[in-house]
């Protein structure tokens, strides 16, 4: 089946869809219910920052405070550090646990408290990291980018540009790349038909035995 056909497929049975009475639509066609009942049947999802539906994409997660090399109190969430001015002044945390709060959408910043539900604030990301607005996915892609040595931060230039650039580069090297020639198929070959098997008295009708040899001087006697 081609695209045009699998398109007109498609407008086909949604045609019929929209056409067709449902129980879901109180035996009335979607088109019907929308032309008769469209203050019921439209809804304006809920765009402001404390919507339902965004809680959908964020997760909870306990992760330990670090202390190290001289570096005040912080955590680390896909490999990148996180801190604030309370979390770098809070010693005692060093070693314990903490529960932050991620938006899978935006990991510039992280919710932090502690157990017991004491607040800690916005933890916000070191580095570049916290220039540029960037998902879960594409996190893992830059740091898995990263250790195979094809790319790195540079000094003085936008992050955001040399993540886009890294994109288009492969975009571009992707479209590029011609389809490898599929390799043929092994060739068969054919069993050659095995030997029958030949029956002792066949072999023996062919073979000449020397019978004065094989019994010697118990013939002659």
């Amino acid at each position: 089946m081609t695209i045009e056909q699998m398109e007109e497929y498609l407008e086909v049975v949604m045609c019929n869809y929209n056409a067709h009475p449902t129980s879901a639509h109180y035996g009335k066609s979607p088109l019907q219910f929308l032309r008769e009942e469209s203050e019921f049947a439209l809804r304006r999802i809920d765009a402001s920052v404390s919507a339902s539906w965004r809680n959908l994409l964020k997760i909870e997660l306990s992760v330990p405070v670090r202390a190290r090399d001289g570096h005040p109190p912080h955590i680390h969430y896909l490999k990148v550090e996180y801190t604030n001015d309370l979390l770098r002044a809070a010693d005692m945390l060093v070693g314990k646990d903490i529960v932050i709060t991620v938006d899978l959408t935006d990991l510039r910043t992280v919710e932090a408290q502690a157990f017991g539900g004491i607040p800690l604030g916005t933890l916000f990301a070191r580095g570049p990291w916290a220039t540029f607005v960037h998902d879960e996915r594409l996190r893992k892609r830059l740091n898995r980018e990263i250790e195979d040595g094809n790319f790195h931060w540079e000094e003085g230039k936008d992050p955001e540009q040399i993540v886009n650039q890294l994109l288009r580069r492969a975009k571009h090297s992707a479209a590029a790349e011609p389809d490898r020639p599929k390799s043929p198929p092994p060739k068969r070959t054919e069993a050659k038909p095995s030997r029958a098997p030949r029956l002792i008295a066949d072999v023996a009708k062919s073979m000449d035995f020397d019978i004065e040899a094989i019994l010697g001087a118990k013939l002659k006697g």
